[in-house]
């Protein structure tokens, strides 16, 4: 099979650089555990710097036919390519300081970087505790308005924790500053209250299915301008847990109030967003794929994990009509870093699975 991949967001340059993507073997299914208990620990919540997902993502969430579907043994079916209405981003775990904003997060080992294909990058900090859970330190994201960029909380707070089952529950309180000249203007204080009220398979477009836990969430967002009240945030919220992918599918609807109840002006009084993966390093997938990180010349090829193949064979042409592949290395992981140096010409690339 073969694929043309697209880098996940845009980049100007006088190079032209293309891919194409030739798999030999023939993909297994994504590992099923067998029926019983799903249990997700620690260990299982994605911390590795380097890990990368794809997802897509919408503004056109609709709640009230996933709401109903909780308890033991649900069948979750978020199967099927990418809709009209969708975007994508890339999610890659990375180190504290990518971004240059990690001081602020001196606790954290590791950032979610999300990169939109059609929005701001934005960083959220977290470190592994396997006691407790995930710890999460806060975020950074410059696409802000009226505040600062950072928003480090004022203390750390386990957004997942360690281990979660069908019933679990856990509430956790988030209070964090916004200022503007280093003078604090405003506070916001955040109460959730979280469940899993579902477990059972969730059918992910191109992975398939996996074991999984959904999790109903309600989160109350109450904001003060020094001081007094301005404004408050419910997000009523729905997600899906899964060993190895974390949180696999995400919705939520956002509704912001003023005191009195009526919609806070210039605020968005109904917000509805959902994100579902369709790629996630270490799950195999259903259909071969390959994409493009690039920066500047420096390029990394990343591809659809095979579980029987033992190595990969990376080759390269400049006309392959004409036949002329050349191999240019063999690794045995599902991704590959070069520079290019042939200006002005398309390189497609072909990754050959070996037994």
């Amino acid at each position: 099979m073969n694929a043309i991949a697209q880098e996940p967001k845009s980049t100007k340059s006088h190079l032209q650089e293309t891919a194409c993507l030739c798999l030999l073997l023939i993909l297994s299914l994504p590992p099923f555990r067998a029926s019983g208990e799903i249990v997700i620990t620690a260990s299982d919540i994605p911390s590795h710097i380097g890990t990368v997902s794809l997802a897509y993502t919408t503004t056109n969430v609709d709640l009230s036919s996933w709401l109903p579907k909780k308890g033991i043994n649900q069948f979750w079916d978020f199967s099927g390519d990418r809709r009209a209405d969708e975007s994508t981003q890339e999610l890659t775990l990375v180190p504290p300081n990518d971004g240059g904003n990690g001081g602020d997060f001196p606790n954290s080992d590791y950032a979610e970087r999300v990169i939109p294909s059609d929005g701001c990058t934005t960083w959220s900090y977290f470190s592994i505790d396997p006691i407790l859970g995930r710890n999460y330190y806060g975020f950074y994201d410059p696409c802000t308005s009226g505040g600062s960029a950072s928003v480090p909380f004022s203390s750390p707070t386990v957004d997942l924790p360690t281990p979660i089952k069908f019933g679990s529950r856990w509430n956790r309180i988030v209070d964090y500053h916004g200022n503007v000249n280093n003078q604090q203007f405003f506070n916001t204080h955040v109460i959730v209250d979280a469940m899993v009220d579902g477990s059972g398979s969730l059918v992910l477009p191109s992975i398939g299915k996996v074991q999984a836990l959904r999790v109903y969430e309600v989160r109350t967002s109450q904001v003060s301008l020094f001081g007094t009240p301005l404004f408050s945030e419910l997000t009523t919220n729905l997600y899906w847990l899964s060993p190895g992918i974390g949180k696999a599918v995400d919705l939520q609807v956002v509704s912001a109030v003023n005191i009195d109840g009526t919609p806070a002006a210039g605020i968005d009084s109904t917000t509805r967003l959902g994100i579902r993966t369709y790629l996630a390093d270490g799950i195999p997938s259903l259909h071969p794929s390959l994409y493009i990180v690039r920066s500047g010349r420096n390029i990394q090829l990343k591809w659809t994990l095979i579980p029987s193949a033992s190595n990969y064979e990376i080759e390269a042409a400049t006309n392959p009509a004409l036949g002329d592949w050349r191999l240019v290395d063999n690794v045995s992981t599902n991704s590959w870093k070069t520079s290019l140096s042939n200006a002005g010409k398309a390189i497609f690339f072909k990754i050959v699975a070996q037994p």
